[in-house]
């Protein structure tokens, strides 16, 4: 290192000339002192950036709502639905048009799948059947498809199985992400208020997603007032009345039907193979009884057909006899018809 007295600026006067073997020599200037107020400008600058990335990004507009609003008036409270008239013009002109005409009064919601959709019924399935006006106003609807995700919330159109432009009214309120719906089924809306309304309908037992009791929609309107008059003026959730005995019947027709699988499934090849034998053993015993000259041999064929057969309904009703108690019954009247059977050997005639 060596200093450079040549320099003929002030500041320079105490530069450093930098050298080694493999490159020239390089001055090296010092940087003068920053001032505090320099300090200063410079951390409030770090400040203003460091807050402005800290900013989350602002989510994109949603589509843009219809004035009309879709209130639908059930038995637990309302729902307000908001319609996209952008994304599905024709959707939305004809649930209009509809509702106006009073076609999904007395509908209801036939479908309750927690996390999934919560979907109304078909206008046929009405507590009061639609008038021949009111049946013209239902016309099959041409698919919107869009590129909205179904997310929770989205109101979506149902339609028949590989028939997009069979929607008519059903429709699902989605209670959770649905992605294999996108670009399937026409979004036209979204659930504005009412999810306190549907916390209630899950609390209504269900057997296969279908709720053991009706959903009713009282009757459907639309509002042109602002979502905060709606708000303010909305039919809160108010619990469903369960009757007593639904409940229990519910939960012995799911015995029943666990009982039945489980009697069933592991016994359903035996149960074919011993039905399969009886039958067998059955006309051999006719064929014996009318043309062979020994009624023992013909009474002992059936007496083995009808313990085969015996034998497996013991096997399949087991497991629900010990559970209720007039299969377990059953059970002690076929054993003692085999008793009374086995009594047939003592006759000796010839039966005619």
């Amino acid at each position: 290192m060596r200093s450079v007295s040549s320099v003929p600026f002030p500041l320079l006067d105490q530069a450093i000339m930098r050298s080694d073997d493999r490159f020239p020599s390089i001055p090296i200037f010092p940087l003068p002192s920053p001032s505090w107020g320099q300090r200063w400008l410079c951390f409030s600058w770090l400040l203003l950036a460091g807050s402005w990335l800290s900013v989350p990004a602002r989510a994109a507009p949603g589509p843009r709502l219809a004035e009309e609003k879709l209130v639908l008036r059930t038995i637990a409270g309302d729902l307000v639905l908001g319609l996209y008239p952008d994304v599905a013009p024709k959707h939305v002109a004809q649930l209009i048009r509809l509702v106006e005409a009073g076609i999904f009064d007395g509908t209801h919601f036939y479908r309750l799948h927690p996390g999934f959709v919560l979907q109304t019924s078909l206008a046929s399935d009405r507590l009061v059947p639609l008038d021949p006006q009111q049946s013209a106003c239902i016309q099959p609807l041409p698919a919107e498809f869009s590129e909205l995700p179904h997310v929770r919330g989205a109101l979506s159109m149902a339609h028949d199985d590989g028939q997009p432009n069979s929607a008519e009214t059903s429709f699902s309120i989605l209670l959770g992400d649905a992605p294999h719906l996108d670009r399937n089924y026409t979004i036209f809306g979204e659930l504005l208020e009412g999810w306190d309304v549907i916390d209630e309908f899950l609390k209504v037992p269900s057997e296969s997603y279908q709720p053991a009791m009706r959903l009713t929609i009282h009757s459907a309107f639309i509002s042109r007032a602002p979502l905060s008059e709606l708000q303010a003026d909305r039919q809160t959730a108010t619990s469903i009345a369960i009757p007593p005995g639904l409940l229990s019947s519910l939960q012995l027709s799911r015995s029943w039907d666990t009982l039945g699988a489980e009697a069933a499934s592991p016994w359903l090849p035996v149960a074919i193979i011993g039905l399969l034998t009886v039958l067998l053993l059955n006309v051999v015993v006719c064929l014996t009884l009318w043309y062979a000259s020994s009624i023992r041999l013909g009474l002992s064929l059936l007496l083995i057909s009808t313990l085969v057969g015996y034998v497996v309904f013991i096997m399949l009703a087991t497991p629900l006899g010990r559970r209720e108690p007039w299969i377990g019954l059953g059970i002690l009247v076929g054993l003692i018809a085999q008793f009374k059977l086995m009594s047939l050997f003592d006759r000796t005639e010839r039966p005619r």
